[in-house]
């Protein structure tokens, strides 16, 4: 079983592209670890329409729900070392800012669940 669900905050403003797999936001969420002062910093992807309402909705520092799969990417950097990382590709989200901070009237939230095949890229 591939799933991860993360709650954190956004470290910088979401980045939306479009490419030749469709709509992507990326970003980075810092998540809280167990002991005090311990934070864990990871990317994720937000992949088809959902992307751009992510992007809409939400900047840096704002609170966040991530649910997704963990992906390994891998690559060669110009010096010819392997490099990896592992990112969430989400598939459902929630905001969680308190209403007074959010960047639109509601807190809309998407669930994988209301999206056709065509909004995902594999």
């Amino acid at each position: 079983m591939n799933k991860v669900i993360l709650t954190g905050n956004l470290t910088r403003d979401p980045e939306y592209k479009t490419t030749s797999a469709g709509e992507l936001t990326s970003g980075s969420i810092a998540v809280n670890g167990y002991k005090e002062g311990e934070v864990y910093y990871f990317d994720f992807n937000v992949w088809g329409k959902r992307a751009s309402t992510f992007t809409q909705y939400t900047s840096k520092g704002k609170k966040v729900l991530l649910e997704g799969r963990l992906q390994q990417q891998t690559w060669e950097a110009n010096d010819g070392a392997k490099k990896s990382k592992v990112v969430i590709n989400v598939e459902n989200f929630e905001f969680l800012s308190p209403r007074g901070e959010a960047t639109a009237p509601s807190q809309p939230s998407y669930d994988e669940s209301q999206a056709g095949d065509e909004d995902i890229p594999f």
